[in-house]
């Protein structure tokens, strides 16, 4: 019978991932991909329904959420992607999947998913923030950070929270002229593909947020992210004069 992979994503994290790809793509779509990446992965029907216990208890409403999942769980969805559609097609939605990952719903949705990224993590950047703008902490007298600074703070502030609460091992690389962000292990494809870019979503929803993208003041681009010289899961973010 197949292993699991060995390593698990807390259910938080789960729960917004699956969320958000469910909401994206329709709760038919959901279940059809990776109900044939488990079937494709386990053709045996005893040891698939065995093997996907956890998903189940984290899938069917009325059952304990599992507190974690295993990452060859959770990369099922990603596997029936790569199964049922183009890899270009793949990349693309993989990337509007993590940016709803990353916003949740709209506020007027009936329907509200507490675990986006938005959420849980912006509350703390702000507290990050606050000490270095005017009327927040800071004084005419004391050292202040410029936008594109408090910028990178919020990713790093970010970044690091999602490491705490996760386990995932990213690596944070500074350099004059811009960051790099890499992944050593990405749960929702196992790190396995270039055209998962679930975290390229997260991340241009995280900087949409911090230029506030559709404010009537909305920063110009202070930080970007790099789609040319970025490849599967390290991203780069370029600083913008």
């Amino acid at each position: 019978m197949t292993g699991y992979y060995g390593k698990t994503l807390p259910h938080i994290f789960v729960d917004g991932y699956l969320c958000a790809f469910q909401s994206f793509l329709g709760n038919g779509t959901f279940q059809a991909l990776h109900q044939h990446a488990a079937r494709v992965l386990i053709p045996d029907q005893t040891a698939r329904d065995q093997w996907l216990a956890p998903l189940k208890a984290q899938l069917t409403y009325g059952l304990p959420d599992p507190p974690f999942l295993d990452y060859a769980l959770i990369s099922l969805f990603h596997t029936g992607l790569i199964h049922g559609f183009p890899l270009k097609t793949v990349s693309l939605l993989s990337e509007r999947i993590g940016m709803q990952w990353w916003s949740g719903e709209p506020p007027i949705n009936i329907y509200y998913h507490s675990n986006n990224l938005h959420d849980l993590f912006t509350p703390n950047m702000l507290a990050q923030l606050r000490p270095h703008q005017w009327g927040g902490g800071r004084t005419r007298h004391s050292g202040g950070k410029s936008p594109q600074q408090l910028a990178i703070l919020g990713i790093t502030t970010c970044i690091n929270d999602i490491q705490q609460q996760s386990d995932l091992a990213w690596m944070i690389e500074h350099e004059p002229d811009q960051m790099t962000l890499l992944l050593d292990d990405c749960p929702f494809c196992v790190g396995h593909t270039e055209s998962c870019r679930v975290w390229w979503g997260v991340l241009q929803g995280l900087l949409d947020w911090l230029h506030s993208a559709h404010h009537h003041k909305a920063f110009s681009q202070k930080l970007d992210l790099d789609r040319e010289h970025s490849a599967g899961h390290q991203l780069t973010i370029k600083y913008v004069d």
